[in-house]
């Protein structure tokens, strides 16, 4: 999995990546390089367990960010 392009904006970032699932864009609810990484890390770990795709990027896109981390 490796990241293609990502585009972070007030608060959010899209992140679009090229897997083993096909190329998928994720939108995060989150800022900084380390919560792409994380982010991919998360979007793996819950394809390999079997996970449907759209349900994966569903819950991704609703988890907020954490408390303390990057807030303006």
């Amino acid at each position: 999995i490796r990241a293609l392009s990502w585009d972070m904006k007030f608060g959010s970032t899209r992140l679009l990546i090229d897997s083993p699932w096909g190329n998928q864009t994720l939108e995060l609810n989150s800022l900084g390089l380390f919560n792409l990484y994380n982010a991919m890390a998360v979007f793996t770990a819950l394809m390999l367990e079997g996970h449907d795709i759209e349900a994966v990027k569903s819950v991704m896109t609703d988890l907020p960010q954490a408390n303390g981390r990057l807030e303006v």
